[in-house]
């Protein structure tokens, strides 16, 4: 993981205004100590956070509250890997109970987080008032859509939830960007909020 940060760092600082990276993290080394080099080395965020081995159930809830409150304190957003807890197999999919992770969310308003494949389904429940106000924070991405979803998802989650809270994710190299564009781009005025206003506004960037 630190090696990986550093690779980072250093491609960053050569392409200024070009590359954003976050720093990955180790999930069984010291929390504070990885988040506060991921700071000082310059990068962007936390993530992308996984539990691949176990699945997020309630031991990783209790990491993750552990993480979201230094993330807080560092100020920096944190994305995190979710799958939806129904549906068919793939690699790289496990167990998400949505139920543990909306409570732990709720908790940190402060936080940015951005939950990678559209949340695992967590957009939908912000059909529920309460959950719309309590993850106002929360920001859902794109990737790996094609394997996932009819290309109906990009306008029924702009009726949930808004452009404002979508980013752009191509999951690349799995999937390419032109494998999503055009129907981003059929989205007319939100497009541009996708595609970049939002990560500028994440990152506090021009």
């Amino acid at each position: 993981a630190q090696m990986h940060n550093d690779y980072l760092a250093a491609v960053q600082n050569q392409h200024k205004d070009k590359i954003f990276s976050f720093g990955a993290i180790a999930l069984d080394r010291d929390l504070y100590e990885q988040i506060k080099l991921i700071k000082e080395l310059g990068l962007y965020g936390i993530g992308e956070i996984a539990f691949y081995s176990t699945g997020f159930n309630e031991v990783e809830e209790t990491f993750l509250v552990k993480l979201l409150g230094i993330a807080e304190r560092m100020g920096l957003p944190v994305c995190l890997h979710v799958n939806e807890p129904i549906g068919h197999l793939y690699n790289g999919k496990y167990y998400t109970d949505l139920r543990r992770l909306y409570a732990v969310l709720s908790e940190y308003p402060a936080v940015t987080v951005i939950c990678s494949h559209w949340g695992g389904g967590l957009l939908f429940y912000e059909l529920m008032p309460e959950v719309l106000q309590s993850l106002k924070h929360v920001y859902y991405d794109t990737a790996a859509t094609p394997f996932l979803y009819k290309n109906d998802i990009y306008k029924i989650a702009l009726d949930i939830c808004g452009s404002e809270k979508i980013l752009f994710g191509s999951d690349f190299p799995l999937l390419d960007s032109s494998r999503y564009r055009h129907y981003i781009e059929s989205l007319g005025d939100s497009a541009n909020t996708i595609l970049s206003k939002n990560c500028k506004k994440i990152l506090s960037i021009v």
